[in-house]
C-alpha cells in the first residue's frame, strides 16, 4: 500500500479520506485557454452529499465544465493541514450517507452472488 512521505498513512482514495485529511481538491478545465480554463475548488461534503463517497479516480470520470462542456478536466489535491494534525470527524449525516452506500452495495453484492451460486455459474474474483 502506498502513503504519504514521511506520515505512514495511507494515500487518499475517496472524498471522505480527502475531507479527513484537510485536503482541497481542485479542478481545471484543460479546454483551449481564449475559451474557458475555468478553475473551482470542490465542496467534498457536498459531493459526498449527492454522489456518494466517490473515489477520486471515479469523480475525475463524472466531471464536466459546466461553461464549455468538456470532459478534459484536471484535479488538483491541496493540503491545508499539516500531517502532524489529526484527522478530522465526517458530519454525522455524511456518516449516515456513507453506512447507506456501502449496506445497499453489500447488499447488492450478495443478491448478485446468491444469483450466481444459484446459477451454477462460477463466481469470478
Amino acid at each position: 500500500m502506498s502513503t504519504y512521505r514521511n506520515s505512514g498513512r495511507p494515500l487518499l482514495h475517496s472524498l471522505s479520506d480527502l475531507w479527513a485529511d484537510r485536503v482541497d481538491l481542485w479542478i481545471y478545465c484543460n479546454s483551449d485557454p481564449t475559451r474557458c480554463y475555468r478553475s473551482h475548488k470542490l465542496d467534498l461534503i457536498g459531493m459526498i452529499m449527492r454522489f456518494g463517497d466517490l473515489e477520486v479516480t471515479a469523480l475525475r470520470r463524472r466531471l464536466k465544465c459546466d461553461v464549455c462542456g468538456t470532459k478534459d478536466i484536471s484535479i488538483s489535491m491541496s493540503a491545508t493541514g499539516g500531517a502532524s494534525q489529526p484527522r478530522r470527524e465526517l458530519p454525522p449525516k455524511v456518516r449516515k450517507r456513507i453506512a447507506a452506500d456501502r449496506i445497499a452495495l453489500g447488499m447488492a453484492a450478495a443478491a448478485d452472488a446468491r444469483a450466481k451460486i444459484r446459477d451454477g455459474k462460477p463466481m469470478r474474483f
